[in-house]
């Protein structure tokens, strides 16, 4: 007797991406996120930016969603470089972010020392002077990115999750780069 299993396959339903046209796109402050209106008549309030790429790529592919839970959050669509819209766009949008993904940027480092296969860095930060540790061997923890007007920026995660960027190491003193060259050698640019 031949008995036929029951397929037990579920049917997810994909929706397009949909990228969103810096030139039909408006974003203003509004209350607790932004307000944006996509075509001059989709208007959507309260909404939330998330990077989709926040270390390697934090500029660009951005997605813009409403909702309050991530379950019934809805994207309204991605943007594909931010750096194609405005100044005060841009402004926004990065402080939406900033909300969402709390970071430290690097004014001046004072020292690295190595220790037990640690980085511990002692910094001079937007958010005060900082110390921390991050895997010495580990350059996802360290990752160098290109910015839009050619800056040499770098991204820092500590071993307890937090965020620092080194918007541009060619604005650091002469010191702090070279303490940051001394133990990171992977870079691509220069000292």
């Amino acid at each position: 007797m031949h008995t036929q299993e029951k397929s037990t396959k579920s049917t997810i339903e994909y929706q397009p991406i949909r990228y969103l046209n810096p030139a039909k796109l408006q974003i203003m402050e509004h209350d607790d996120g932004l307000r944006v209106v996509v075509n001059g008549d989709e208007i959507y309030d309260h909404v939330l930016a998330y990077a989709c790429f926040p270390i390697s790529n934090p500029r660009r592919y951005i997605s813009l969603r409403v909702g309050v839970r991530a379950l019934d959050q809805k994207e309204i669509g991605v943007i594909r470089n931010l750096d194609q819209f405005s100044d005060d766009q841009r402004r926004l949008v990065r402080n939406a972010l900033s909300k969402r993904y709390f970071l430290h940027t690097i004014a001046t480092i004072y020292k690295i020392r190595e220790e037990f296969g640690y980085l511990y860095w002692d910094v001079e930060t937007d958010k005060g002077r900082r110390e921390f540790p991050v895997h010495r061997w580990d350059q996802n923890r360290i990752r160098e990115f290109d910015g839009p007007n050619g800056e040499v920026g770098w991204t820092i995660i500590d071993a307890d999750k937090n965020r620092y960027e080194i918007p541009d190491i060619r604005q650091l003193d002469n010191t702090s780069r070279s303490v940051f060259y001394a133990k990171i050698h992977w870079g691509t640019h220069d000292a």
